[in-house]
């Protein structure tokens, strides 16, 4: 009975090897394009000896995770992929947070006056002070 179902199924022809799944394909190019996306962002600030420190950290960080994912199972890819979703996201939210943050102390105050009821303002948003 063994026999009958893997006939059934197609063989690889001599010398092929089988092709990888589409989702570990999806998942070396999502490692990638997120290595890509983190070099940039690490390359941005600081001084050229330390933007190009980190650039090639990163580089080499991506290749290797690359590298073990190419080599790892369903579980392997799984738990890289776990790992470096969060360490993603921790550097994006920190770096996200520093660029806010300089955003908005570098920001003017609005043209208008804010609604304001203080002996030194009128009530309505605006309106010119006595």
């Amino acid at each position: 009975m063994a026999t009958a179902d893997t006939e059934a199924l197609p063989q690889p022809r001599h010398g092929q090897t089988p092709s990888r799944s589409r989702s570990s394909v999806v998942l070396l190019s999502v490692i990638t394009a997120g290595g890509v996306a983190f070099a940039v962002l690490a390359g941005l600030d600081g001084s050229p000896a330390w933007r190009v420190a980190r650039v090639l950290a990163v580089v080499a960080l991506t290749t290797l995770a690359v590298w073990v994912t190419r080599r790892a199972g369903r579980v392997g890819q799984g738990t890289a992929a776990l790992l470096l979703g969060i360490a993603g996201t921790t550097a994006g939210a920190g770096i996200a947070s520093a660029h806010v943050a300089k955003a908005a102390a570098s920001t003017r105050p609005p043209p208008w006056r804010p609604l304001c009821c203080s002996p030194a303002c009128s009530c309505s948003a605006g309106a010119p002070s006595r």
